[in-house]
């Protein structure tokens, strides 16, 4: 393997940095490998990896010449990595979910280190189609939102889907998921506290918040920090779009999303991922069924069983973004 193999063989996909930073690890996967994987982090990763290293000088300096990427930027618990995979198909789109390159930028950006150097890069190693008509959708973690703003800069003719949900579903998703769910709402909470999104509340203040009331935080954060790129580089490039709208009605939906991101998907490759055996299976742990109904059914029980204590968790929060309409998502609005 010579660099020359990983500049002209797409299946040498940019994975991360080395331990020391100086340089950018790829790994040789296939396509259907990488479509199939709902996160391109450790969790992708195999002890007998195919693996080649370029410096990072050399990284950015022959980054291939891709297609400008459509975005998925999300709130999290909000089905957007089933979207991402469900737009996945061969020769038009290319679904790049959870690249861990995004989460180490997003970290060093928190770390005050710049990323504006390498980022334009990153973007075009992880858009390169294993076909010239492939279109990349990268879809990061919600923990690299403080990207969003960067990564459009740094494309400027790629557009954006803004996936979120209602506060109230966000909220029953955290009770869901038991204690790790609550655990990760306060660790998104410290997440984005470094991005300068927390209120100016007192430690002692905020010890006092309950693991819902932190959540709720959460989802008004990101918010604010959608509702800042929708205003700024984003602006005019960007549509939002309810998660409970795309479960709903999938066929339409996926029609609009790839009208929006400009995606060359046919009316009938559309209707066939609406009916399709990825809308069926948990986007997360393929093993595992979908069903919208049961789905739905479940979430309400859990609304029900948490009572008044949920509206008035609702009612507090937007007491304190009183910036942040009663029916965010904030328009322009996709469907939903």
């Amino acid at each position: 393997m010579t660099s020359s193999d990983v500049y002209l063989d797409p299946a040498w996909r940019l994975d991360r940095f080395d331990q020391t930073g100086t340089e950018a690890i790829f790994i040789r996967a296939d396509r259907d490998r990488l479509s199939e994987a709902p996160f391109l982090d450790q969790r992708w990763r195999q002890p007998h990896d195919e693996l080649a290293a370029l410096s990072v000088q050399n990284m950015v300096s022959h980054a291939p010449k891709s297609a400008p990427p459509a975005f998925i930027w999300h709130s999290a618990f909000c089905c957007s990595t089933l979207l991402a995979g469900v737009l996945d198909h061969e020769g038009a789109a290319l679904g790049v979910r959870e690249p861990d390159m995004l989460m180490t930028l997003a970290n060093l950006k928190r770390q005050g280190q710049g990323v504006s150097g390498v980022l334009p890069a990153v973007l075009n190693w992880l858009s390169r189609g294993y076909d010239a008509g492939e279109r990349a959708v990268i879809k990061p973690t919600n923990l690299a939102n403080n990207l969003m703003s960067d990564a459009m800069a740094a494309s400027p003719s790629s557009k954006a889907i803004l996936l979120t949900s209602s506060l109230r579903a966000f909220l029953v998703s955290i009770v869901k998921k038991g204690e790790a769910g609550r655990a990760f709402a306060r660790f998104m909470y410290t997440v984005f506290a470094m991005d300068g999104r927390a209120l100016s509340i007192s430690e002692i203040d905020r010890l006092r918040l309950t693991d819902l009331q932190i959540a709720a935080l959460v989802w008004h954060m990101q918010i604010a920090e959608m509702n800042a790129l929708s205003q700024g580089e984003g602006s005019g490039r960007v549509a939002w779009l309810d998660g409970d709208a795309f479960i709903a009605r999938p066929e339409p939906v996926l029609a609009r999303v790839a009208e929006f991101l400009e995606l060359d998907l046919t009316a009938a490759q559309i209707a066939q991922a609406a009916s399709g055996p990825k809308m069926s299976r948990n986007a997360k742990a393929p093993e595992q069924g979908f069903a919208a109904a049961s789905r739905a059914e479940q979430n309400e029980q859990i609304a029900r069983s948490l009572g008044p204590d949920l509206d008035r968790i609702i009612e507090w929060s937007y007491g304190l973004h009183a910036d942040t309409p009663s029916d965010a998502p904030v328009a322009p609005a996709l469907l939903g």
